[in-house]
């Protein structure tokens, strides 16, 4: 959980569409040809901007912003293409370039993801991620960025910028390089699912009428899985689910499997009972999302008791639906190999297929 300090992340971008970074502007309408554009200021409001220009658009229309960039050169061996000039600040925002080249009277285009940006000597160099053609020397790179207008108002048109949504995906893409890994762990404690509603209460539906309603939290089953016979008096205190994804890397080892359930269960306080269980991908989704959706109901403040009664019956019908997975192996003659690569052992496989 995370909150960004800054509060108009549009900002930079209304700059830019003033003082051509993104090169000119364009009013395209639905059957007539492109006319040209000169805005006259941009505005910030939240995560719109509000543009004035020569020209006044109707709602639906588009403004487009386009430029070209001449090929200095290229080096094939490095996937390197030198263009003229500082253009960092807009090859940062593309993920791949489209370049246009004359071949035979006609415009060959081509498209290459951007594998690097670099400036030297006052030019921007791009290294792609595949080998580029050797003739594209003197080809252009083609810029263009278009936005829908929302709104009119008098001579105000309005657009949406965008650079808020681009922010939040870095910020997850960040948290998803330094924080996760696909060898990522669940520990859920069943004394954090305890029943907290067990009465009448008066609240405001999903259609904004005050109800009053019998509510009663789901409890867990003293069971917990079908084909234990056996009966908990008490299936909350000192017990806990830790969930880990087969397919993962070393996770998909037996032998590494054993190793970590047997650290897990050395750690663990000895009065903790641990569950190990080695979910599917299915699974693992389902249970992440009835996890963040509980979660979030619990965090909120006032709690609203029918939504968080309902995010705990759904978090508990994943918990006990969950079930291990096992390496597959195969039926094969020992006299054949005598290693236990793909063998078929007990409690520690699944029966696959030649």
């Amino acid at each position: 959980m995370a909150k960004s300090t800054a509060n108009n992340f549009n900002a930079p971008l209304a700059a830019q569409l003033l003082d051509d970074t993104w090169g000119e502007s364009w009013l395209i309408q639905t059957g007539f040809e492109p006319i040209p554009l000169t805005l006259a200021t941009a505005l910030v409001q939240g995560s719109k901007i509000t543009l004035t220009a020569d020209q006044t658009p109707t709602k639906g229309d588009l403004i487009l912003f386009q430029k070209s960039l001449e090929i200095l050169s290229v080096d094939v061996e490095k996937q390197e293409l030198t263009v003229d000039g500082n253009h960092l600040l807009v090859f940062s925002q593309l993920s791949e370039i489209t370049i246009r080249k004359e071949l035979d009277e006609d415009d060959l285009f081509i498209d290459y993801p951007i594998f690097k940006l670099e400036q030297v000597d006052g030019n921007t160099v791009i290294t792609t991620s595949v080998k580029p053609r050797q003739d594209l020397e003197g080809a252009e790179i083609l810029i263009s960025r278009s936005f829908e207008v929302l709104s009119v108002s008098g001579d105000d048109f309005m657009v949406a910028g965008g650079e808020e949504i681009k922010a939040m995906e870095s910020m997850q893409a960040f948290f998803q390089k330094e924080f996760f890994s696909h060898e990522g762990t669940h520990l859920i404690e069943h004394i954090l699912l305890r029943p907290r509603h067990n009465r009448k209460y008066k609240f405001v539906d999903d259609s904004n009428v005050v109800v009053t309603e019998l509510i009663q939290d789901r409890l867990l089953d003293p069971h917990f899985q079908e084909e234990c016979e056996c009966t908990l008096d008490d299936p909350y205190t000192c017990i806990a689910h830790v969930l880990l994804p087969f397919w993962a890397g070393r996770f998909t080892s037996r032998d590494f499997r054993r190793f970590l359930e047997n650290k897990l269960k050395t750690e663990a306080p000895a009065h903790v009972f641990l569950t190990v269980c080695w979910i599917s991908p299915e699974h693992m989704e389902e249970l992440e999302q009835a996890w963040k959706i509980w979660l979030l109901e619990s965090l909120k403040n006032p709690q609203h008791p029918k939504k968080l009664s309902t995010a705990l019956s759904q978090l508990i019908e994943i918990l006990e639906k969950v079930r291990n997975v096992y390496p597959s192996g195969t039926l094969h003659d020992c006299a054949e190999d005598d290693t236990l690569d793909d063998a078929i052992i007990l409690n520690f496989s699944s029966l696959g297929e030649f």
